[in-house]
């Protein structure tokens, strides 16, 4: 058997860009910014959740806990992933970057967490996603010499890993130190039969119970999707399972979340890695993400910031307005570091706009991030509708 997909990607990454990883150039806006304006900053990413199935962004969509109006959720609607593969996206959502010049921000400039500790914040990377410290999505050992605290969550069952995570984020904005969060979460993944508890069986039919219930993303094999073979490309029945697995990795969370953090000091960014393919145009097989010819839907996430702080709500209440459904993952790289303190301008001159100011995003996603062998990236536009 070959190597898998994502040691393929990361051997091609390094082989095309790999240079020495640059230290934090870009200057603060002040002196009264060094230790950011908020006292924590969570990054929340998804795993495999579709924006348009979620309520914010949808009329009949599954119930996220964010439709408040309490002035703290800001929603910047449906937004394009960086690709419809976990790997590449996650790699430019830690490192930036720009559609022409990905690689080489993965490869060569500094890290989200390189920004954050020289902003003087603790960083803390929370990874519900591996297990016995195997590290993924192209992060190595030198990347996490910046950050000071890793938390894996091998311990605790894989469907009560997001709602552990919604714990640990409201506990860490109540202990006083200014941190920086970024948390893997366990999301939707294949397979999705099992990961919600009885309680959340709401949206029927649904897909068999207690095949995958220990399961986080095993081999997504035909003969191993579920014990009635019928079932297999049934796209209701498996929606469905969807359905009742955002109720609870998304509902569930932010219900958790949003009952214990403290909004007044906190600035929260949450997506998704990529969405889904749900087959609605009649097409047979089960690719859900990651092909070279996707369908629109596999880079359509959601986008929202929430946050209470005053220095940023109304701000971000904005913006979230003016660019509803016109950013992208491109977008967050910049905010992130504008809210740490740095420069606006010096960090749009390297990193492009934030979500904090007109995106005005092509909305597209990218279909083969690796480029292989000299071949362009496919831009493919998200499904809008």
């Amino acid at each position: 058997m070959g190597l898998p997909y994502t040691s393929l990607l990361a051997i091609e990454l390094l082989q095309q860009t790999k240079g020495e990883r640059e230290s934090v150039s870009i200057a603060h806006a002040g002196p009264a910014a060094k230790a950011g304006t908020v006292l924590d900053i969570a990054y929340v990413i998804d795993e495999s959740v579709r924006g348009d199935f979620l309520d914010i962004n949808a009329t009949d969509g599954v119930s996220s806990q964010l439709l408040r109006d309490d002035g703290s959720i800001h929603n910047f609607g449906l937004a394009a992933a960086a690709t419809n593969c976990s790997t590449g996206t996650n790699a430019v959502l830690r490192f930036g970057g720009t559609r022409a010049e990905y690689q080489r921000f993965i490869n060569t400039r500094p890290s989200i967490w390189q920004y954050a500790q020289a902003s003087g914040y603790w960083t803390v990377y929370i990874d519900a996603q591996g297990s016995d410290g195997a590290l993924q999505n192209l992060m190595d050992e030198d990347e996490l010499l910046a950050v000071d605290e890793v938390i894996h969550l091998d311990d605790v069952a894989i469907n009560e890993r997001d709602a552990r995570i919604a714990e640990l984020i409201a506990d860490m904005t109540n202990n006083n130190r200014a941190e920086f969060i970024l948390a893997n979460k366990i999301g939707a993944h294949f397979p999705v039969n099992d990961k919600y508890p009885d309680a959340y069986s709401r949206y029927l039919p649904a897909l068999p119970r207690k095949v995958f219930s220990e399961a986080s993303d095993p081999n997504p094999n035909p003969d191993l999707y579920t014990e009635d073979k019928s079932a297999f490309g049934d796209w209701e029945r498996y929606a469905n399972s969807y359905r009742n697995t955002l109720l609870w990795t998304v509902g569930h969370f932010f219900e958790t979340l949003l009952g214990g953090v403290d909004l007044e000091r906190a600035f929260i960014v949450y997506t998704s890695d990529h969405g889904q393919d749900f087959h609605e145009d009649g097409s047979s097989g089960f690719g859900l993400h990651c092909g070279e010819r996707p369908s629109p839907n596999e880079g359509l996430v959601p986008l929202t910031i929430i946050t209470r702080a005053p220095a940023w709500r109304d701000t971000a209440a904005h913006w979230s307005a003016r660019n509803y459904n016109q950013s992208s993952h491109y977008n967050i790289f910049a905010t992130l570091l504008r809210v740490m303190g740095y420069e606006e301008s010096e960090v749009s001159k390297v990193y492009g706009r934030s979500l904090l100011e007109p995106t005005d995003d092509p909305m597209t996603f990218n279909a083969l991030f690796t480029a292989r062998f000299g071949a362009e990236p496919i831009w493919v536009k998200v499904d809008l509708r």
